[in-house]
Order: C-alpha cells, then sequence, then structure tokens
C-alpha cells in the first residue's frame, strides 16, 4: 500500500519505473493494468501492487474516470464486446487501442488475441461512422534489441517494461562480459570492479573549482547503487551518459560514513549489434 502511495503522488527522488523495481525486489508482485481490476492510481494489497490507468501513456482522464464510472454502476465486463457495447459511444477509438496494447483486456479477451480485439475495435468504430484518429504515441528513443509485441507495447504505453527487467532484454550482449553484481560492493572496498548498470537517476554538480561533475544511481537485477563522476572522467565521458543504458561501468569502490560508492573511471554504453527501436 505504501509503495503503491508513492507511485501514485509522483513523488520522490526516484522515477515510477525504480519505485516498481524495488518493490519486485522487496517481493512484490506486479500486476499489468486490468480493466476490471485497475483504478484510476495504483493499488497495493497484501503482497501486489496493480498499475493504474493513469500510467497508460496517451489515456485521457476523461476516459479513466468513464471506466471507473461505469464500472461502478454496472459491474466488471465479461468480455470485450460487452467493454465496446457499454462505453464505445464513449470512449476516442486511440484510447481503445491504448487499452488493448496495455493487455488490459487480457483477462477477459479469451482465447482471442490482441490484434483480433484491435480488428473487431476498427469494424465497431467503422460501423459506427465515428472519425478514427491513428496519431501515435510520441516517446524517447530507446534502442532495444530484437523484442516481442507485448514488450515493444509495454515500453511504448507506460515507458518501461513490466513484465521483466530491462537488463533482460540485453542478455545476449551481456554475455562474456565479466561483471560482478552490486550486492557484491560491500566486500570489494578499496578494489576496482565492473558492473552492468541501468542508469535510475542523476544529478549534474560542480566541483569547487567550478568544473561540471556527476552523482549517479544505477541499479542491476540485484540492487541499486551509487556512482560518482569527477571532472576529469566527466569530460570525457559525458556525451555516453544520455540515456538509460544498460552501462559497462568499472571503477573503484569507495567507503565514506558506510556509504558504498563506486567512483567511476570509464563507462562504455551496451549497443547491440542488431538494433531494434521500440518507437520506429
Amino acid at each position: 500500500e505504501f509503495m503503491a502511495a508513492v507511485i501514485s503522488n509522483q513523488g520522490g527522488y526516484y522515477s515510477t519505473y525504480a519505485y516498481l523495481s524495488e518493490a519486485k525486489r522487496m517481493g512484490l508482485k506486479i500486476f499489468p493494468p486490468n480493466i476490471n481490476q485497475s483504478q484510476i492510481k495504483y493499488t497495493g494489497r497484501e503482497d501486489t501492487i496493480r498499475v493504474g490507468f493513469t500510467q497508460l501513456k496517451g489515456l485521457t482522464k476523461e476516459t479513466q474516470e468513464l471506466i471507473i464510472h461505469d464500472r461502478d454502476k454496472r459491474g466488471f465486463y465479461g468480455s470485450f464486446t460487452e467493454f465496446l457495447e457499454r462505453l464505445g459511444s464513449n470512449i476516442p477509438f486511440h484510447d481503445v487501442l491504448i487499452l488493448i496494447r496495455a493487455g488490459c483486456f487480457d483477462g477477459i479477451k479469451g482465447d482471442q488475441k490482441r490484434s483480433d480485439l484491435v480488428w473487431q475495435t476498427l469494424k465497431y468504430y467503422s460501423r459506427k461512422q465515428y472519425t478514427l484518429n491513428f496519431k501515435g504515441i510520441k516517446a524517447g528513443k530507446i534502442i532495444f534489441p530484437n523484442l516481442k509485441k507485448e514488450i515493444r507495447d509495454e515500453i511504448e504505453i507506460f515507458e518501461f517494461p513490466i513484465s521483466c527487467h530491462p537488463l533482460n532484454l540485453f542478455d545476449p550482449y551481456l554475455k562474456g562480459i565479466n561483471h560482478i553484481s552490486s550486492q557484491e560492493l560491500d566486500g570489494k572496498v578499496g578494489e576496482g570492479v565492473t558492473l552492468i548498470g541501468w542508469l535510475i537517476t542523476d544529478k549534474l554538480v560542480h566541483s569547487k573549482d567550478g568544473e561540471p561533475m556527476e552523482f549517479l544511481t544505477f541499479e542491476d537485477r540485484d540492487s541499486t547503487f551509487e556512482a560518482v563522476i569527477f571532472p576529469k572522467t566527466y569530460r570525457k565521458f559525458c556525451h555516453i551518459l544520455r540515456g538509460p543504458g544498460p552501462y559497462i561501468l568499472k571503477g573503484r569502490v569507495e567507503e565514506d560514513l558506510g556509504a558504498v560508492t563506486i567512483n567511476l573511471s570509464g563507462v562504455e554504453l551496451v549497443r547491440p549489434h542488431c538494433r531494434f527501436s521500440a518507437f520506429d
């Protein structure tokens, strides 16, 4: 409940993805949006968090509120056809597509594929002679290896994958890289290490001499970890740190007042040989 409230409040130092990733490490299960179970905001119950409609990029506030109001008044939707019959006249075509691609109807679509629901939606709106809006969803450019369409939809609509850790998408390109887990850092103080990191957040500051440097927070599949890149190294690698990653990070493990940090000496962006842009 606490984690769901923090995410819904859009507060804190980290992004929504960072909080969800931490929730998974805490042992919580993250459930995708569901047309019969989701609320507008994220909800928490026992050891689960349910993604709310507010996370669906491009979904209008009016549609979110209408779904909740209709569901509270007339009950759950038994099928996708019932959903269209009840709300199709009042929801834009584009919003229905977002709901389909986000998997909101997966629990009630039976043997139908998501693509089948898209064709059913086209047929419904064409029959009703509504204006179809095919306006695409704009999103940042993140280059991923070849993905299943469901994962591409997650990245485009939620802005991060829900069903897996982003580093899992790069497994073929991470094999053979000799690196340690972030959980090993406490035992590596004073040593040089290599890690694989997904950038969570960063803060650009200036040294006492006025030179730019940066504090960064990364995560791997085990935990988050802090890093610092001082001016000389920053000048060399700052042009690389322009996205979430993943990155190959080299540096020295340091400890100050019990806080373990990596003093970065090298940064390399993992670049798949065969690229696929999830947003093209």
